[in-house]
């Protein structure tokens, strides 16, 4: 009895497909080969590249794939040209030790993936010829020893931040990148280059430890946070980043952060332009043999001293840009101030410019004065508070010597008048009641007892109290 036996091979609907869709499919596809795309197809699935091979979209046309556009490891080199448009559900993946090439196509992917990656370790990504990638949600990471590309082209992240991973290489040639809602952010050892582009990023801005940024060829980078210089993506201090802006511009919107061992370094006709501040650390430099690093205003000079009645505060400025005023505040104790002056400001100005205002305390004291400055953006950045201690002094009553040995005396006061005399150590901490002798209208008042240091004499003068520091030697 013969036996025969028929095997039935059913194909299940998502098996890969390795040949090149002309129409719509559902299910994974495999290229190995060249693929040109003539007419609106859609993929419900993923497209992957196994082996060098070019997925050519037409111009006037658009794929649409609702999974991944990915190259597997070590798959050769891939690319995808031909003018037409790429619409990616998820993400756009180079294998590792793979390169994946955008010429002349309109890309746009949704960055689902939680692992973020868009270029595996050691892969090569290049966009050029009028490539315009756009990641609509999610990061964009080009991972470890990969290479990232920009030529001639354009590159959005909408939301989320861009990251060039350790030992990664970022080039930005004639190009646009614009981070609408993120960081760009560096690993160790990974190096930078801007030519002749635009860079905009609403967000912060970090080069790493032994990490390389220049700005050149009359490229103009702008970003809206702090730039950091020799610090990682987490805030965390690492040293040694490098920054070169050569012949370019680069607008800083909050502080230039700038770690132990980095170096700024601005050349051929450049600017770097601060409207937060600029913090030095350690042995960080800052260096402009052909350029300038400017703040909204650089402040060379602010004091307070005492003039008469009053507290005369007084500051210069070497440069100024868009300066609208200034705000002065006075505090008694360092923590709480209230605003006591407006000043205008000079616009924008490159010459010295001398600010003074008279404040009137209305009791001795010590008092503080700080100075804000705002911009006509509204952008604002405050100075370090300065100290003075004030006496509120009487017409017709003078103090002398002071500093003094053994007596203090006063003038213009008479014997019926003075009362109350009093001397306490400037803390507070101990003091003494005291008496005073009187000639043809001046008190003397014996110090002599009294060790060296600085002291408070307290008296009341036609029923007002007054106060007056002494120092005595």
């Amino acid at each position: 009895m013969r036996v025969i036996i028929v095997l039935i091979l059913i194909i299940p609907p998502f098996l890969s497909f390795s040949q090149c869709p002309t129409g719509d499919y559902t299910g994974n596809i495999s290229l190995t080969a060249d693929c040109t795309i003539s007419s609106n197809i859609t993929v419900t699935g993923d497209i992957t590249f196994n082996s060098t091979s070019k997925l050519t979209i037409n111009p006037g046309v658009t794929l649409t794939i609702s999974g991944e556009l990915s190259s597997s490891y070590n798959s050769g080199v891939l690319e995808i040209d031909g003018g037409g448009i790429l619409n990616t559900g998820g993400r756009v993946s180079v294998g590792q030790l793979s390169s994946m090439t955008f010429d002349n196509v309109t890309a746009s992917m949704n960055n689902t993936s939680s692992s973020a990656v868009i270029s595996m370790d050691q892969s090569t990504l290049i966009l050029e010829n009028g490539a315009s990638f756009t990641v609509v949600q999610g990061n964009f990471r080009s991972a470890n020893a990969a290479s990232l590309s920009v030529v001639n082209s354009s590159l959005t992240v909408s939301d989320g931040n861009l990251l060039i991973d350790y030992q990664g290489t970022f080039n930005l040639t004639n190009s646009n990148l614009t981070l609408s809602n993120g960081d760009f952010q560096t690993e160790n050892e990974t190096v930078l280059t801007i030519t002749g582009s635009n860079l905009s990023v609403d967000g912060n801005m970090n080069v790493d430890y032994l990490s390389d940024m220049t700005i050149n060829g009359g490229s103009n980078v702008s970003i809206t946070g702090d730039f950091n210089n020799g610090i990682d993506p987490t805030g965390t201090t690492v040293t040694n980043g490098d920054l070169i802006v050569d012949n370019a511009t680069f607008s800083i919107g909050g502080d230039l952060n700038n770690q132990y061992g980095s170096s700024v370094t601005v050349d051929g006709g450049g600017a770097i332009t601060v409207s937060g501040s600029i913090n030095n650390f350690g042995t960080a430099t800052i260096s402009t043999p052909g350029g300038s690093v400017t703040l909204p205003i650089e402040l060379i000079a602010f004091a307070a001293r005492q003039e008469g009645n009053a507290v005369e505060v007084n500051w210069s400025t070497a440069s100024e840009l868009d300066n609208e005023h200034f705000y002065l505040y006075r505090s008694t104790n360092g923590v709480d101030y209230v605003q006591v002056a407006e000043i205008d400001g000079a616009g924008t100005s490159s010459t010295m410019k001398e600010y003074s205002y008279k404040d009137s305390p209305s009791s001795s004291g010590r008092y503080y004065y700080k100075l804000k400055q705002v911009d006509y953006s509204g952008v604002s950045e405050e100075f370090s508070p300065v100290g003075v201690y004030y006496e509120l002094l009487f017409d017709g009553v003078q103090l002398f010597p002071n500093p003094t040995k053994d007596f203090i005396e006063v003038a213009g006061v008479t014997e019926s008048g003075l009362n109350n005399i009093s001397i306490t150590s400037v803390d507070g901490s101990f003091g003494y009641s005291l008496s005073a002798d009187f000639d043809n209208g001046t008190a003397k008042i014996n110090l002599a007892f009294l060790p060296s240091g600085l002291y408070v004499l307290h008296f009341e003068s036609a029923g007002v109290k007054q106060n007056y520091r002494i120092s005595k030697i």
